[in-house]
């Protein structure tokens, strides 16, 4: 067990190193540049990569972008500082504060008839509902998005076909989710971040996995990890689901190796709301193998999370 947690912090540290070079280069373009609008654009950029890397980080730079679109007054700017300030609430597991701000991107979208963030502040407004287990709530939003991203590009239509398939997978309709999935994995063919199809082939194994194809759906993860690039998301959601494998092919020991790597890089990275849906599941596995006092202390754990 030391040393799976040993192999993931080298990886870990490497992948830190590669990220705070390209951390550095941003902040040194945002102290020199002068233009509102660039500064904002290089800024949320930067929350971008907090996200993978430092969710509480992001809290400063979203909320530095909005008070930098205000300022100038570029509703533009505003619309998208106003979605990522949303984003970083929502990942840090604040789900009122980031409806708030989904719902003043998509306000401003539409008066901006910017069809892009409008797709984008509908499907998280979605993402919020589906993680508060109102489905037919985030079915109503990912529809609207779906008709609204008719005039959108390939990549925002993309992110609207993975969010309904998800709601199929989470509603147990793997076959229906599956279709969705080939249809984002088609309109991101032609994207040079291989990252962005890493995610579609997760998905995609997780439908085969519901539907007890567990050969396929490990092929599918596999496919993933070798093109993620070491992005931390990705491997994490790897690990993760093999984890899940490795539990249905009886071995516990291996699966648990695995959700206890995905648990560090959850607390590392202040993924709230994913280390409380781990804790969760491992407290329910927990209790499954007869371990009573252990699954007490996850499900303990978790409610501290939610």
């Amino acid at each position: 067990m030391r040393f799976f947690f040993l192999l993931l912090l080298i990886a870990a540290s490497s992948l830190a190193i590669g990220q705070s070079s390209k951390i550095d280069s941003l902040r040194q373009l945002i102290d020199k540049e002068d233009d509102g609008i660039k500064k904002v654009k290089l800024l949320n950029q930067l929350s971008f990569e907090f996200f993978g890397l430092d969710v509480e980080k992001s809290g400063a730079t979203t909320e530095q972008s909005l008070q930098i679109a205000q300022k100038i007054n570029d509703k533009g700017s505003e619309g998208w500082s106003f979605a990522y300030r949303g984003l970083y609430f929502f990942l840090s597991g604040s789900l009122s504060e980031a409806t708030e701000y989904f719902e003043q991107s998509f306000t401003l979208a539409k008066a901006l008839h910017d069809y892009n963030l409008q797709v984008y502040a509908l499907n998280q407004l979605g993402n919020v509902c589906r993680d508060r287990g109102t489905f037919d709530s985030a079915y109503q939003y990912y529809k609207q998005a779906q008709f609204t991203s008719k005039a959108a590009d390939p990549y925002h239509r993309s992110i609207v076909s993975m969010s309904i398939g998800r709601y199929y997978l989470a509603t147990n309709k793997p076959d229906s989710a599956l279709q969705f999935f080939n249809e984002a994995l088609k309109l991101r063919k032609n994207t040079t971040d291989l990252v962005l199809l890493a995610d579609i082939r997760i998905l995609i194994g997780n439908c085969y996995r519901v539907m007890d194809d567990l050969d396929e759906a490990e092929r599918q993860y596999e496919a993933a990890n070798a093109v993620s690039q070491n992005d931390p998301i990705v491997e994490a959601d790897y690990l993760q689901n093999m984890g899940e494998i490795y539990f249905r092919k009886g071995d516990f020991q291996q699966a648990l190796a695995n959700w206890n790597k995905v648990m560090m890089y959850h607390r590392k990275f202040q993924y709230k709301y994913a280390l409380a849906e781990l804790l969760y599941r491992m407290g329910a596995v927990f209790e499954e193998q007869g371990y009573y006092d252990l699954s007490l202390e996850y499900l303990s754990e978790q409610s501290r999370h939610s």
